[in-house]
């Protein structure tokens, strides 16, 4: 068995704000958390196995969303960078949700770790993550002070994805609502 990497260093945690865990199955996780950089900021996405990151996804909007993967070719453990095409935050949210829910066999067959290249991943868990990582994301960007420049897509009715953000809002806000009772329960 091939020996794993340990954690991400705590130096890269401290950036991390609101981390959330969403376990796939043993040793695969997702992680959500939004941070702010000098290169950007706004929600983003790790998916660890065994203890790697293998794919990270950082959502911070026009020409600064972008995404690291580990390849064969970068066995020393160089990063690639992947921009986003997409161009609002809410758009690259979507997009890593796109790229983990149906490219992730490509992602994990083109990594240098051997155990990553043959691990097998709960697709039923993993998508129902996906989700729940997707909402929390979004969730991120609607009501994180920081983030507030990133908005503009709850504005933009005429993309699907515009739609969906707000709607996904609404949605949060009304389990907000119902899971700590109405004002006439408290």
């Amino acid at each position: 068995m091939t020996q794993h990497a340990e954690p991400v260093p705590t130096e890269k945690k401290r950036v991390w704000r609101d981390t959330e865990i969403y376990l796939i199955q043993d040793d695969v996780e997702l992680i959500v958390f939004w941070k702010v950089l000098p290169i950007g900021k706004g929600p983003a996405l790790v998916l660890r196995i065994f203890g790697q990151d293998v794919l990270r996804f950082d959502c911070f909007g026009k020409d600064r969303g972008h995404f690291h993967t580990k390849t064969k070719l970068w066995a020393t453990g160089d990063e690639r960078r992947i921009f986003f095409r997409e161009t609002t935050a809410a758009d690259q949210v979507d997009r890593a949700i796109f790229e983990l829910s149906k490219n992730l066999g490509y992602y994990l067959k083109i990594n240098p770790d051997p155990d990553i290249r043959q691990i097998s991943i709960n697709r039923a868990s993993l998508e129902t993550n996906l989700q729940l990582a997707r909402a929390r994301m979004l969730d991120f960007l609607s009501t994180v002070p920081e983030l507030q420049d990133l908005r503009t897509v709850y504005a933009d009715f005429t993309s699907v994805s515009g739609i969906r953000a707000l709607l996904n809002r609404l949605l949060t806000r009304v389990h907000r609502f119902t899971r700590l009772g109405s004002p006439q329960n408290r």
